[in-house]
């Protein structure tokens, strides 16, 4: 018995250290693209920083850090276009529009994202809705 209650233990302790452990790697992929984000602010604060080439800075990192995010299989939820889909959309409004069918998603209001086949925040959409009947003429 207590070989077994040993075992257990010392299972216990070995999970708790993979937990502890176990985004070591994302988080040192995730270093240099905060480093590059702190050489980013440290040229806005700069007098003579070019804000063509900050942007362009920024846009990198952004690219760096989704590269990331999907290498370790995080990535963001499709919504342009896309018909509302309650498992991946949360819809927080509604725009009148015939331009499109109704319950597509015509606008972004925050990114979704899933890790591998599971949602971890739905998106925030706006979806297309019928505009409403024009009144009827007033004699």
């Amino acid at each position: 018995k207590a070989d077994f209650l040993n075992y257990q233990d010392r299972v216990r302790r070995e999970k708790e250290q993979f937990a502890k452990f176990a985004i070591e790697s994302f988080v040192l992929d995730l270093i240099p693209a905060l480093e590059s984000l702190k050489h980013s602010m440290q040229a806005l604060r700069g007098e003579n920083s070019d804000p063509k080439a900050v942007v362009e800075g920024v846009s990198l990192i952004e690219k760096e850090f989704l590269r990331i995010l999907g290498k370790n299989g995080i990535v963001p939820i499709d919504t342009a276009g896309q018909q509302f889909n309650p498992n991946f959309h949360e819809a927080v409004g509604t725009v009148p529009t015939s331009d499109v069918s109704e319950n597509t998603v015509v606008d972004e209001v925050r990114s979704g994202w899933k890790i591998h086949d599971r949602v971890l925040r739905p998106a925030s959409v706006r979806i297309a809705q019928k505009p409403p009947p024009p009144p009827p003429p007033t004699a």
